[in-house]
């Protein structure tokens, strides 16, 4: 969670966060990276062009890990 702004890790919707268990981590190079603890459905994709054009790159992460991100960040 030190490595992460806490500004980037809330550039989501909190709601789009808690359904879907990404957490944006890093932003750069117009690519969103984030984390997340389980393999991001089909569906995920739409619903997050509705908030950003970035590429969207993705980084698996343990659920403890997950769940540390987003209690220290959000």
């Amino acid at each position: 969670p030190r490595s992460v702004r806490r500004e980037t890790a809330r550039s989501l919707p909190q709601h789009v966060v808690r359904r879907w268990e990404v957490l944006p981590i890093q932003v750069a190079a117009g690519q969103m990276t984030l984390a997340t603890p389980v393999e991001p459905p089909e569906a995920l994709e739409m619903e997050l062009r509705r908030f950003t054009r970035l590429t969207v790159r993705y980084q698996p992460v343990s659920p403890e890990n997950f769940e540390q991100l987003t209690r220290e960040l959000l």
